[in-house]
Order: C-alpha cells, then sequence, then structure tokens
C-alpha cells in the first residue's frame, strides 16, 4: 500500500465452515469432530492446513474459531502460532463454558436467557453426542412475561430432562414464575398416557406449594416424566448434577457468568459455575456412601437394592 494519506489496503479474508462456501472461503473448516469435553478442526488457510484441539464446546465455537483464524491470517501471523493459539482458545466466561473437575460428563454454564438462545445451547450440546441434556434454567422477574411459556416449551421439546428454577425473580412472585414457565409444556405432560393413569392432581410445582401428605405422590410423578420444578437454583443444580450419567451433559442456564441472584431488590451472591463446581466434588462423596442420586428425593439403597428413606430429611 502507498504512504499515508489512509490509502493503505486493508486485507479482506473471508471465512466458513459450510460445505457449500468451501470454495470462495480463504480459511475454511475441513473438519470439525464435536465430543463432549473438547472440539478437534482441521482448518484451511491460503498459508497452509492445520489440526488443532481446543477445549471449547458446540457449534457455535467452530464458527468463533474459524473467526479468530481469519483474522490471525489478515494480519500475518505466521500458522504453527495460528494453531498453537486455537488450542489455547478458552470461552468467553458463561458462554457455553465447561466445568470441570474431572467428573465423567460435562457441565456446561450458559448465558441462554431467551428461547432462541435456550434452542441453540441445547442443540448445541447435543451435537457433541449426549445420552441425555439434562436443562437446568429459569426466566427473570420484571421482566418480559410473555417467553416464559415459550422458554418452557423449547427446554420441554429438546432436553431430556428438564429443571425450572429459580433466576432472578426480583419483586416478583418466584413460584409464579414457575408457574409461567410450567404453562409451556404443562398440557403435554398432564397428556401422557402413563400420567394420566397416576396423576391425581397437577403436580409440575414446587414441594413446598404441595401438601405434604402428596410430596411422595409429587416426586413419583415429576420422576415419571422427567420434568422437575424446584424453586431454589442451589437445590437444582446439584439434584441435576447427581443425576447425570457417564454420556450424559448438564446444561446451566440464564446467568452465566452472573455472580448474583437477585431477590425482592436485594442482591446475593450466586454463580452457576462455582456452584456447579461445589457439587460436583460433594457428589462423589453422597454416591459413594451408597446413596442413589438418579432419581428425587436422594434415598438410601437398602440391602434388597430398594430406596429407602430420604436423605435431604435426615
Amino acid at each position: 500500500g502507498g504512504g499515508g494519506g489512509g490509502g493503505e489496503r486493508v486485507p479482506i479474508i473471508t471465512y466458513a465452515t459450510h460445505r457449500d462456501k468451501a470454495e470462495e472461503a480463504d480459511v475454511f473448516v475441513e473438519r470439525a469432530v464435536l465430543t463432549l469435553f473438547e472440539t478437534s478442526v482441521r482448518i484451511r488457510t491460503p498459508v497452509g492446513s492445520f489440526d488443532a484441539v481446543c477445549g471449547m464446546v458446540g457449534k457455535i465455537n467452530v464458527t468463533n474459531i474459524a473467526a479468530a483464524v481469519a483474522v490471525a491470517v489478515a494480519l500475518e501471523i505466521p500458522l504453527d502460532i495460528i494453531a498453537a493459539g486455537v488450542e489455547a482458545m478458552e470461552p468467553v466466561p458463561g458462554r457455553m463454558e465447561l466445568v470441570d473437575e474431572g467428573q465423567p460428563f460435562p457441565v456446561v454454564v450458559d448465558y441462554a436467557h431467551t428461547p432462541d438462545a435456550l434452542r441453540r445451547a441445547i442443540k448445541s450440546v447435543r451435537e457433541t453426542g449426549a445420552a441425555n441434556v439434562i436443562t437446568v434454567f429459569g426466566c427473570g422477574g420484571d421482566r418480559d412475561p410473555t417467553k416464559r411459556s415459550e422458554m418452557g416449551r423449547v427446554a420441554d421439546k429438546f432436553s431430556d430432562i428438564v429443571f425450572v428454577t429459580n433466576d432472578n425473580p426480583r419483586t416478583e412472585d418466584p413460584y409464579k414464575i414457575l408457574d409461567d414457565v410450567v404453562s409451556g409444556f404443562r398440557d403435554r405432560i398432564y397428556g401422557l398416557e402413563a400420567i394420566k393413569e397416576e396423576a391425581m392432581f397437577p403436580f409440575l410445582k414446587d414441594m413446598y406449594l404441595i401438601h405434604p401428605n402428596a410430596r411422595h405422590e409429587t416426586m413419583k410423578l415429576q420422576n415419571m416424566c422427567r420434568r422437575y420444578v424446584i424453586v431454589d437454583r442451589y437445590f437444582a443444580i446439584r439434584a441435576a448434577v447427581a443425576m447425570a450419567g457417564d454420556e450424559d451433559v448438564v446444561l446451566i442456564c440464564g446467568k452465566g457468568h452472573e455472580d448474583y441472584i437477585v431477590v425482592g431488590d436485594k442482591k446475593h451472591w450466586f454463580d452457576d459455575r462455582v456452584e456447579a463446581r461445589d457439587a460436583l466434588q460433594k457428589i462423589v462423596e453422597v454416591q459413594e456412601a451408597g446413596i442413589d442420586t438418579s432419581n428425587l428425593p436422594w434415598g438410601r439403597k437398602d440391602k434388597a437394592g430398594r430406596a429407602g428413606g430420604n436423605v435431604l430429611d435426615a
């Protein structure tokens, strides 16, 4: 390019991840293998191709990787440094962020708090080959109430197991918010044959609202349909993590990088990533003590293998 006067030519480098754009793109992702804990890519650039493995999960991150590589190529950064950079990439905090305590299943924290973002997040972890997607989410209070039932519908449609819980209720009644969310899938669940035969009362509510005599039946029904309503986010996260099998993914949505929860007009310290990490550390001891956490409430296995009393009441 020439000297001053703004005559410099800005390099334009294009990137793509879709096959039909392979020919015209400068930077193209020739191969992307998404697994539960990492993403492997082969990327072709005008200065050569390279393979890299990075600890970011989900399809959305493949596009982010391609964009970053295109910028690096435009800046004429050497290919080996670009490859090393991809390997060292970490997600934006709270955006499909992996919580890894060495457990056999991934726990992913994501900021998704709209129906579309929630759908993308669930589909993204689904594409990593998860056996079950266990989704924990809620809707904020004093915000658009019309999206709540749609959030519920999306979570119900695309997840295997759903925990509807609190997310910054602010000055609204948290139980009313849960109800709004559940309205997105309540009719479908209550219409299931197996449920119709068993359910004598509306059971998709938090336990606090259910008469003590009906609590056992409520949990039995929520276990049957794998749809749980737990007002306390602290317990919802722990129940979800404890329920996960080796090939499952726990997806905790709505707060992402936030480290607070707003109840009334007060902020309380609460970070999904910290809570998930704590749950992962403690759950191992619970399970090693012979406690069955695959259903709620947790119970001790007795000699005959039947679940005994509820540990959480102890």
